[in-house]
């Protein structure tokens, strides 16, 4: 019991994704950045919340516990409000279950933790009401499972616990059954790691807690349809206990609540595929930290390149020197610091690019912010420089 106990507190998330190694695949790739978003008028504080993303774009979020016990109401989220529904018909409160949605837009729950025991039911989300289905083969019951869709018409869960047994096992929902997978690798047994779809046909796996008085887990892994393959990202930003993490938009995954110094119910948008600098007065600067994942062995020269709308030394500026000049390992991070200095109004676009000891382009990744205000001192200076 003590350690199932311990069990509903963990899942230190640390989270930065990065596209898989394919066969034409750069040998770096693009780390992300976070942005927190508003959450006024919204769910109120709680952890082992549910969220997928239904056929309508609309991030839907399901129960969840907090201090007065196990939740069961349903949340949506257009991307910039929240909304409480009232459908006809809801699954019991649970806490840890597991839910996605595949790529259809139907949501699909299973499973979790009730007083009673843990649960293996089945329900799906249609975007207006609850339906609870009895396919012929099932999970067992758990709760802690980890869920997402795969690029295709399927969703995957992954572990979880059944008392205090962890489990390791790959199973696929097809709209109507439950099948097993037996994948060559699998990671290790978990409960309360975070998965979601990177949105470009694999879900990627974060952490867990694999029980017995060890550590919280901080490996990352990707499935892939058929296999799962340990990737080595960074670490990043806001460690927490069990939050919800789904998809959001491409390029995106959205994270909500979780647990850290108190129930939280903080909402954060992961970028991996640009660096949004937000809006920046003209008389000022803003300055991000860019991770870049090296997959391969290579030398680098001094061989970054900001620039803004192809030219060098304008809005977006290089700040400092990147960690990645000369030899860069294997499975290693690349840091690049970039001012943002808008020069006028407006959207600024702009692209940061790690070059190779020859000079070829290795990476690219966009990068943008808003300029607002009047003209400053920035700008004064600039017009007085020989």
């Amino acid at each position: 019991m003590k350690e199932r106990i311990r069990a509903f507190r963990t899942l230190a998330i640390l989270l930065l994704f990065h596209l898989p190694i394919a066969a034409n695949a750069q040998p770096i790739s693009f780390a992300g950045v976070w942005a927190r978003q508003p959450a006024g008028g919204g769910p109120s504080a709680r952890y082992y919340a549910l969220v997928a993303t239904d056929a309508s774009g609309h991030v839907v979020l399901f129960g969840g516990l907090d201090k007065s016990g196990a939740l069961n109401d349903t949340w949506t989220w257009d991307g910039a409000n929240w909304k409480q529904l009232s459908p006809a018909k809801s699954p019991p409160a649970r806490s840890n279950a597991a839910m996605a949605s595949d790529a259809r837009g139907n949501v699909v729950l299973f499973g979790g933790f009730t007083p009673n025991g843990d649960l293996h039911d089945t329900w799906t989300w249609d975007g207006v009401s609850w339906t609870q289905r009895f396919p012929n083969n099932s999970p067992s019951a758990r709760s802690g499972a980890s869920m997402a869709a795969d690029g295709s018409d399927r969703v995957v869960p992954f572990g979880g616990a059944h008392e205090d047994g962890l489990l390791h096992d790959t199973w696929t929902w097809d709209g109507k059954n439950w099948t097993r997978q037996s994948p060559v690798n699998s990671p290790g047994a978990r409960q309360s790691a975070a998965m979601a779809s990177d949105g470009s046909g694999n879900v990627v796996l974060f952490g867990g807690y694999p029980g017995f008085g060890a550590k919280d887990l901080d490996d990352t892994w990707t499935w892939d349809g058929t296999n799962w393959t340990q990737q080595h990202p960074a670490s990043g930003p806001s460690a927490r206990t069990v939050p919800a993490l789904i998809y959001h938009a491409p390029g995106q995954v959205l994270l909500v609540g979780g647990e850290g110094q108190s129930v939280l119910n903080d909402a954060w948008v992961y970028e991996h595929g640009s660096a949004n600098f937000g809006n920046v007065k003209l008389d000022s600067r803003a300055t991000l930290t860019l991770a870049f994942n090296v997959h391969l062995p290579m030398t680098l020269a001094p061989s970054v390149k900001v620039l803004t709308d192809g030219q060098p030394n304008q809005d977006f500026t290089l700040n400092g020197t990147p960690s990645c000049a000369g030899d860069v390992k294997a499975d290693s991070v690349c840091t690049v610091r970039v001012t943002f200095a808008p020069r006028s109004n407006g959207l600024r676009t702009g692209t940061v690019q790690l070059m190779d000891k020859a000079g070829m382009m290795l990476v690219e990744t966009p990068v943008f912010g808003q300029g607002s205000g009047t003209g400053g001192s920035i700008l004064a200076a600039e017009a007085k420089a020989p």
